[in-house]
């Protein structure tokens, strides 16, 4: 078994990683490191010893970098020599036998005797361990902020975020004296075609005349999850009553729930593919009957 020189051509492997071997002694040393495994894997720690301080000092001016010449090319697969190394190989053999090189004297001190130093890699690598704990801290605290948001969306009431999308338009539309509604109609079937062309799975446009109201008429608002239907009424003594619609995927059917929001009352309820909220400035007996009338006369 082939052993590594120890110290006889120390300096020729360093001038070898450092790019200055002449290139007829730089072949003859990759032809020792197809014979030798052990001096291979000495000049490869080497190469990446090299690398590594290079990286560490990047921000110096640049300097040309060695290179391992065609061996390092190859990757030094075991058995497979860069191409036309083999063929000069054989015209060595040819003329002289490889010499075998022992430990003699005060000259051979061993390979680590000139080897580069490796404190400021180590040295680079803890300055740079802070920041990559920090880097890889702040990635897994967004990810699990991200999860955290999402979740709280998803599993989120879709009824109470309907609501309050619902009590929005409300508040911004139903006392406005100039535009209350994007369309002026009590035609409720031409408003229904208008609301067909711009918001996916329209709700038919309920009359309320039973109870005293008057359709105004309606606009697009935002919903919780998608553009939603609004519709305005008003009474004999001009009191307003706005009625929010919202196609929802698979809503559970609910039960119709009382509450208040933003100094009006409201009524809300999910069913047959949407969200319904009644909101006004009207009693709660008057907006528990509107949802009755809703519920009982379209959507059941």
């Amino acid at each position: 078994m082939n052993r590594p020189p120890r110290g006889a051509f120390a300096a020729e492997m360093l001038a070898y990683v450092d790019n200055c071997l002449p290139q007829e002694d730089r072949q003859a040393l990759e032809i020792r490191m197809i014979e030798c495994p052990e001096v291979k894997s000495q000049i490869e720690q080497w190469l990446l010893q090299n690398e590594a301080i290079r990286a560490a000092f990047a921000d110096q001016p640049p300097r040309p970098a060695p290179t391992a010449g065609r061996f390092a090319a190859a990757s030094f697969v075991e058995g497979r020599p860069p191409q036309g190394v083999k063929t000069e190989r054989e015209s060595k053999e040819s003329q002289r036998r490889p010499r075998a090189i022992e430990p003699t004297g005060e000259r051979h001190r061993g390979i680590d005797a000139g080897a580069p130093a490796t404190a400021q890699p180590a040295s680079k690598a803890k300055r740079r361990g802070p920041a990559v704990a920090r880097r890889v801290f702040c990635t897994i605290a967004g990810a699990l902020a991200l999860w955290v948001a999402s979740a709280t969306l998803f599993s989120r009431d879709p009824s109470i975020a309907f609501v309050e999308a619902g009590a929005a338009a409300y508040r911004t539309f139903a006392g406005a004296a100039t535009r209350p509604v994007e369309i002026a109609t009590a035609d409720r079937g031409a408003l229904d075609r208008w609301f067909a062309a711009q918001v996916g799975r329209a709700a038919p446009v309920p009359d309320l005349s039973a109870a005293g109201l008057a359709l105004l008429g309606g606009r697009i608002v935002p919903g919780a999850f998608s553009p939603a239907q609004f519709l305005l009424y008003e009474n004999a003594r001009r009191e307003r009553v706005g009625l929010a619609i919202e196609a929802l995927d698979s809503p559970p059917a609910t039960d119709v729930a009382l509450g208040g929001s933003g100094g009006a009352l409201f009524a809300s309820w999910t069913g047959a593919g949407h969200g319904f909220a009644i909101l006004g400035g009207v009693s709660s007996a008057q907006i528990a009957r509107l949802a009755r009338l809703v519920r009982d006369g379209k959507y059941q």
